[in-house]
């Protein structure tokens, strides 16, 4: 006999044993349910015993696999921990570097911000402290350049202040 033959012959085998077994099963549990039936008289107890109930069981040979099952549900999904995010700036969004669902970590970049006007910001502020820079340069220089003194007393203070 060739290998594929005592396969085949197994597995048929193995297929009739599993129909054998789940006849007997259920003829074990048709006697249970008939033991379990309260008996009122004995017409009920000879009607029940007697009647048969008969189910189709078809034979299929056995094949290797995986079982897979779905489960159709609906629920409700929760974090382990929220976060309040707060921007110390605004401006418009260059990129998100996380979506939705991804684990984050304390300190981790999660969007960047367009540069661009804040730069744009940082430049004017710096040319405004350079102006005032000048300009407080002016009100404190000497009155005269033949003389060379510098400014004394109340006329100094309000130069600062300005």
């Amino acid at each position: 006999m060739t290998e594929s033959r005592k396969v085949g012959r197994s597995e048929g085998r193995k297929a009739f044993a599993l129909a054998m077994l789940l006849l007997v099963l259920i003829a074990g549990c048709k006697q249970k349910a008939a033991d379990a039936a309260p008996k009122s008289d004995k017409a009920d107890s000879s009607q029940a015993t007697a009647s048969t109930l008969t189910l189709p069981v078809v034979g299929q040979e056995v094949r290797k696999g995986d079982l897979i099952l779905s489960v159709v549900t609906t629920g409700q999904v929760r974090s382990e921990a929220m976060s309040v995010l707060k921007s110390e700036t605004q401006g418009t969004i260059a990129a998100v570097l996380v979506r939705a669902g991804d684990r984050v970590r304390r300190g981790q970049v999660l969007l960047r911000v367009d540069p661009r006007p804040l730069d744009l910001a940082v430049r004017e502020a710096e040319a405004n402290l350079e102006k005032a820079r000048l300009a407080r340069l002016d009100n404190t220089g000497p009155d005269s350049i033949v003389t060379g003194r510098a400014i004394t007393g109340e006329r100094l203070k309000n130069a600062e202040i300005r």
